[in-house]
């Protein structure tokens, strides 16, 4: 039953990020001054902002910038770290100490602390936000694929493979990698949701997404100032991203487990 659930959810998250115009109710850019900050109604589900916009339709069409730049981040961060993790482990030697020092350097940083700066320093915009957060997350794939890497290169199947005169990267790519893909998706799907914290993070302290557009750390910053007298403008959107996060993390977290099995 819980898996059923699950994979509603993540069936309607999907449709919301590929097609927000399927479930959005309003235009999310549309302007109208006159119901300014009106409560939650049937005609607008989650009321509306300062301007008159459905924050419904925001949130929808938001998913697809939140969501689908967390999917981004995590799939070239896991590709990247997977790459350097995969060669240091399997090369050993200079190339390893290399590689994990700068690995090491990385990690010496609260990852949160040093997307920022990186944000801050290349722009603030959301293709910055993107670039710094998988700057710093590649680091722990890197790092986690390393260890696999050396616990599988003397295994009897890769050992029989070099025996064959097999290269070293026909070794890598279909005999080393798809060994570790399963540990690296499990930990692909956690970080979705934490990469969402932090990518949503940026855009409300102005490194990310600026406006109109309707990325939902920009949405709640924005209702920062009309909090007050407008609870459902920064509530709903917020109760939104905390229910996807917990999502990902629920479903990380069964595979890690169905992995330990």
């Amino acid at each position: 039953m819980k898996r059923i659930l699950i994979a509603l959810v993540l069936a309607i998250i999907a449709i919301t990020v590929v097609a927000p115009s399927l479930i959005a109710t309003h235009d999310p850019f549309a302007l109208d001054v006159i119901n300014r900050l009106q409560p939650p109604s049937t005609e607008h589900l989650f009321g509306t902002d300062e301007a008159g916009r459905d924050i419904f339709s925001r949130v929808v069409h938001g998913a697809r910038i939140t969501i689908g730049s967390s999917m981004a981040i995590v799939f070239f961060a896991a590709l990247l770290g997977t790459l350097i993790g995969a060669s240091a482990g399997w090369f050993g030697g200079r190339i390893d100490s290399y590689l994990m020092r700068v690995v090491d350097v990385f990690l010496a940083f609260p990852y949160l602390v040093l997307a920022m700066a990186l944000a801050a320093s290349i722009g603030r915009n959301m293709g910055s936000s993107i670039l710094a957060l998988i700057l710093v997350w590649w680091p722990g794939y890197a790092r986690m694929v390393r260890g696999q890497v050396l616990s599988i290169k003397n295994e009897l199947f890769v050992k029989a493979s070099r025996a064959i005169g097999t290269g070293n990267a026909r070794i890598l790519r279909w005999h080393i990698v798809p060994h570790t893909s399963r540990a690296v998706i499990v930990r692909a799907t956690l970080d979705i949701g934490y990469v969402t914290i932090a990518l949503t993070g940026l855009s409300f302290l102005g490194l990310g997404a600026q406006n109109p557009s309707p990325e939902w750390g920009l949405l709640i910053s924005n209702a920062k100032a009309y909090v007050l007298f407008g609870w459902w403008y920064s509530v709903l959107p917020g109760l939104v991203l905390v229910g996807v996060v917990s999502i990902f993390v629920v479903l990380g977290d069964r595979l890690s487990k169905e992995k330990g099995r």
